[in-house]
């Protein structure tokens, strides 16, 4: 590799890796459930409850998430302890990975030089830096279908090694299962039609591809729980009730069995859902509704990529068309999985995600042919644009969107680790298996010692979860916690009158101070004269962990 591509990459891993102990300020569950089952994996090669094993290339029981991420990350994890950090390392690694792949590939397609312009607008794209930044399965099954495309170049029999990257990506995430046949026959008739060579090679790495899908698919209709119940169909009950609601809602015609029908109305929901993963909305102002995967006031582009993938297409229309109905055809199957899923919270940045390395392709072709005279003014223009989006990453959006990475979860585990190890504490909670794993995550207390007691705790989960001094707990009834335990418990929650009626302490939502957990008895910070408002935040607070107690307690929580 020469100079150029090494510092796009040095920038890529800089932009990835700065301030990655504090932002996202907190961890999902979904994140959480990949994280702490990678560290099982490399501590006893199984999972929480140990009735799993990744080598089965299933998916964990009572769960419905990919199946091999765990086993990908676990010698990341493994090793080193639970933070932030360390939890989205790997994905770092993955991310500048890919832009890496994408550079080669472009390189063996385009030129070297249309390859750097690629490197360097992936290096810095706002989904591809906010997803590197977490730690969800998508990038991992993008970074493999990207690599099996460059390993497509290859020749004679070594094309069958595609399969390990395209069988690496089709079990690491779930959503592009549904699209990964199309994308597997295209991509090998592409290269095929580009050598006319080796068809007998393209024919059995196919019929590989199709059989583990055939595996995947009979195996996952035997399952009682499997994410399949998610995909629409015409005959899904949310299509019958929506169509018995518009036949209430119309005057009777002869029409009315045409146009409401079952059919009607899933092409309609299929189509805007399709329609709605290419709009300005979604790929450039505001990105998705969903909490944990956009800023909600920033896109998965820059305003400027939009004038210059438009005209990436155009000069690639024009130069290179097999390559133009390659990556459009890529672009377009896409956002299958999403409009196919029944949710209506769509998350278009990671269901939707195969789309984001081909329009890469395509503004890196765009800016390349750029008169030279502009390079100068539309790199200052990203620049800045790269500025406000670390703006509104770093000191914006972590107070307004504080929950999205469930904050005050961290916040909880942080106040818990105040307690001395022989005082009772009582947590209620709706979740009490997610707060427990939050603080089994954040104080770093999932080791070998530790293991069977855990795994114990989470095989006799029904409705709470004991660990040494402390029990999180859905209800306190029929418990009774003495007038010296401290009890924990969300806002939501309804306690017996003798505790709620007690002088507590609260935490507050950081973006509008709605009550979120109700802290009774709870001496490690009663005893500092806390106001009735947050405290000032700084960089500091949000890693709260470091923070001493007075400081956390006058911060966070309020009379």
């Amino acid at each position: 590799m020469n100079r150029k591509i090494i510092l796009i990459l040095i920038f890529a891993l800089f932009l990835r890796l700065f301030w990655l102990d504090r932002f996202p300020i907190g961890i999902t569950n979904d994140e959480l459930h990949f994280v702490l089952n990678a560290k099982t994996v490399w501590l006893k090669g199984t999972n929480l409850r140990e009735d799993w094993h990744p080598l089965s290339f299933t998916t964990i029981p009572r769960e419905t998430s990919s199946e091999i991420p765990f086993l990908l990350i676990a010698p990341f994890i493994g090793p080193l302890k639970l933070s932030l950090f360390n939890a989205r390392l790997p994905y770092v690694f993955f991310s500048v990975m890919t832009i890496l792949v994408l550079y080669l590939l472009t390189s063996q397609l385009l030129g070297s030089r249309i390859a750097y312009f690629v490197a360097f607008l992936a290096a810095i794209n706002p989904w591809s830096i906010y997803t590197a930044r977490t730690a969800f399965d998508a990038p991992l099954a993008i970074f493999f279908f990207v690599f099996s495309l460059y390993l497509l170049l290859l020749k004679n029999w070594q094309i069958l090694l595609v399969f390990i990257p395209l069988a690496l990506g089709f079990y690491s995430y779930i959503a592009t299962k549904v699209i990964f046949i199309p994308f597997v026959f295209v991509s090998l008739c592409f290269f095929y039609l580009k050598n006319r060579r080796f068809l007998k090679q393209y024919l059995i790495l196919f019929s590989l591809c199709c059989l583990i899908t055939l595996r995947y698919f009979l195996e996952v209709k035997s399952l009682p729980s499997t994410r399949l119940h998610e995909l629409l169909s015409p005959l899904s009950p949310q299509i019958t009730s929506q169509v018995n609601w518009e036949r209430s809602q119309l005057v009777p015609s002869p029409f009315t069995s045409i146009f409401s029908n079952k059919i009607t109305l899933y092409l309609r929901h299929f189509i805007e859902k399709y329609l709605t993963n290419f709009s300005s909305q979604i790929l450039f102002l505001k990105g998705d509704p969903t909490l944990h995967v956009s800023l909600w006031q920033h896109g998965y582009f820059y305003y400027l990529d939009f004038f210059i993938i438009i005209y990436g297409l155009v000069v690639l229309y024009k130069k290179k068309r097999s390559l133009f109905y390659f990556l459009s055809f890529l672009i377009l199957l896409s956002p299958v999985p999403e409009a196919l899923r029944s949710d209506p919270d769509s998350a278009y940045a990671l269901r939707s995600a195969l789309q984001y390395p081909f329009f890469f392709i395509l503004a890196g072709v765009g800016l390349s042919h750029l008169h030279r005279r502009l390079y100068y003014p539309v790199f200052l223009l990203y620049l800045f644009s790269l500025a406000n989006f670390f703006y509104l990453y770093f000191f914006r959006s972590p107070v307004y969107q504080s929950e999205s990475f469930n904050f005050s979860h961290r916040l909880l585990s942080r106040a818990i680790s105040l307690v001395p190890p022989d005082q009772p504490v009582y947590i209620v909670s709706p979740e009490p298996e997610v707060l427990f794993r939050n603080y089994l995550f954040y104080q770093n207390l999932l080791n070998r010692q530790n293991f069977n007691l855990i795994s114990q705790a989470s095989r006799d989960y029904q409705h709470q979860l004991k660990f040494h001094n402390l029990l999180f707990t859905d209800s306190l009834d029929p418990l009774s916690p003495s007038p010296f335990d401290i009890v924990i418990s969300s806002s939501n929650i309804s306690l017996p009158v003798k505790i709620g009626s007690q002088n507590h302490l609260t935490m507050l939502k950081l973006s509008d101070n709605t009550p979120l957990y109700n802290f009774y008895q709870f001496f490690p910070c009663s005893q500092f004269s806390t106001s009735p408002f947050l405290g000032s935040l700084t960089f500091a607070s949000f890693t709260p962990e470091t923070l001493p107690a007075e400081t956390f307690c006058r911060t966070f929580l309020v009379k």
